[in-house]
């Protein structure tokens, strides 16, 4: 999910192809958890969805496919 979400923040093709290529979080991406979980509770996800039982699951669900698809 991880790996979806970064490449959904960048417009920089490195990094794209730098996120693709993620095989495992190691202590180098904790920024990118970290940034990730503000996300969730971030104000450009609405207040609407937020009140959704489990939102942050099926949220992980899709960007976890998501991120196997597009893996390298």
């Amino acid at each position: 999910m991880i790996r979806a979400w970064a490449i959904s923040q960048t417009s920089d093709p490195d990094k794209i192809t730098e996120y693709r290529k993620l095989y495992e979080l190691k202590l180098q991406h904790k920024e990118l958890i970290l940034a990730y979980k503000k996300w969730l509770l971030s104000k450009e996800l609405t207040d609407e969805l937020k009140k959704l039982d489990k939102y942050k699951y099926y949220i992980d669900k899709i960007l976890y496919a998501t991120g196997k698809t597009i893996k390298v």
